[in-house]
């Protein structure tokens, strides 16, 4: 792979770094791969891995106003 390509190429967080990124504990993504979750993820090999623009485009799409607020469009 050329240099320029392999810069527009982001770097893969692991499980442990995306939790940490969400603030959240050890088996939050692990329940959430098995559900059929609300993170995508790619599977390298045995390995997950997670996009950073997924855990900042989740993040986003889960900010309240209000405890009541669904999120849902008005």
């Amino acid at each position: 792979m050329n240099q320029i390509a392999s810069e527009k190429l982001e770097r893969l967080l692991t499980t442990a770094e995306a939790e940490q990124i969400l603030g959240v504990h050890a088996g939050f993504l692990n329940k959430d791969r098995v559900t059929g979750g609300r993170l995508r993820f790619v599977r390298v090999g045995r390995c997950v891995r997670y996009e950073r623009r997924e855990i900042e485009s989740f993040i986003a799409s889960n900010v309240r106003r209000s405890t009541s607020d669904t999120g849902t469009a008005r």
